[in-house]
């Protein structure tokens, strides 16, 4: 719990029986309570100091995840719903909705300020028709991991749309990894959200992140003309950087990051860059791939199904952040053998799983 203040003011914090105190020095002042047990019980948090006292009410125990990128990640039920498919009578039937806690950060990052509705504050919902103006990805991960670890669950959604992983990555990272806008503008977009989104952050604690961004990036790589520098620049290389800048942030040198693949899209060609996101997973410790393969929308860069991918991402982190008991095979398909006979190519996979495509295969690709 930390917050700011007058210098030389003690601050008193008050939660689940416990008491912890702090000075303020440069401005703030931050108290750290021992690791609890997850509870459905609405707890009190009340801080008070010199000419001042805050009371926070229906505080839950649980688990709270990072949920980042660009539109895919930040895409909500209203426009779900919107697709012409019954996507808030799908969501309908989780239990616990009210139980379930989503923080929409503020979109900050000159030159654009983001709407300030249901921002920088944690919300509640009584069912899908109140979280119409939520990321849909988000709340599907946060109902689907509480379900099976039986405690509340929150989502810290920190994205903006049509973003290129530059504009999330600090200056110092920027100069590692480097930039597919090296020199194309005068006033640099590189950098921007990391310092008026990410960097605002520092000092929460969760348990990880996960990140759906890329479709820019994926562009800028197939269009060397209009990018001259994307050849130059290796995404998962990026990717690092930013899971480096996550650990440093959150102060988890062993933070999960379950990276969402991109899914087919018959307007642009992803298969090279989805390799350069499975390069970064299996380069990199604590970092997990899920498989899009089968839910693109052909002509939609913003595949509808969020619930599906909220439940692989839940799997991924009940198997390998949480280990819980049963959940197995909820990687990317891995694969590790092509054997050509005639006009047909039997691949093998590593899961056993059956992979089917819906409709014709589409960004598809064997070298």
């Amino acid at each position: 719990v930390f917050g700011t203040g007058t210098n030389g003011t003690e601050v008193t914090v008050n939660f689940a029986g416990a008491t912890k105190t702090a000075t303020i020095a440069d401005g703030k002042w931050s108290v750290q309570f021992p690791a609890m047990e997850g509870s459905w019980e609405a707890k009190t948090l009340t801080i008070t100091g010199a000419e001042m006292k805050f009371v926070f009410t229906d505080i839950l125990v649980g688990e709270v995840w990072l949920g980042a990128g660009q539109s895919n990640m930040q895409m909500t039920l209203s426009w779900m719903n919107g697709t012409g498919v019954n996507f808030i009578g799908e969501y309908g039937k989780y239990d616990n909705f009210n139980k379930i806690r989503i923080y929409r950060q503020q979109i900050t990052g000159t030159p654009f300020s983001g709407d300030e509705a249901n921002t920088n504050n944690w919300v509640t919902f009584n069912n899908p028709h109140e979280a119409l103006s939520q990321s849909a990805y988000s709340i599907s991960f946060a109902l689907n991991l509480q379900k099976t670890l039986d405690i509340p669950v929150g989502v810290i959604n920190s994205c903006q749309g049509a973003t290129y992983i530059e504009e999330w990555l600090s200056t110092e990272s920027l100069a590692v990894a480097g930039s597919v806008f090296d020199g194309m503008f005068e006033e640099p977009k590189e950098s921007r959200y990391y310092y008026g989104m990410t960097e605002l952050l520092r000092g929460i604690s969760v348990a990880g992140v996960i990140w759906y961004q890329g479709e820019g990036n994926a562009f800028a790589l197939n269009r060397p003309g209009d990018f001259p520098n994307s050849p130059n620049v290796d995404y998962a290389r990026q990717l690092q950087a930013l899971h480096g800048q996550y650990k440093d942030v959150f102060g988890d040198e062993n933070l999960p990051m379950i990276v969402t693949e991109l899914a087919p899209y018959a307007w642009d060609d992803y298969e090279d860059f989805r390799l350069t996101q499975r390069r970064f997973v299996t380069e990199n410790a604590n970092t997990y791939l899920l498989s899009t393969v089968d839910l693109g929308t052909p002509y939609d860069i913003h595949p509808v199904f969020k619930n599906e991918l909220g439940k692989r991402a839940a799997n991924i982190a009940l198997e390998f952040v949480y280990q819980a008991a049963g959940i197995t095979d909820t990687l990317s398909y891995i694969p590790v053998s092509a054997t050509k006979n005639g006009n047909t190519i039997t691949l093998s996979f590593e899961s056993g799983k059956t992979i089917a495509a819906r409709g014709a295969l589409i960004g598809f690709k064997v070298e």
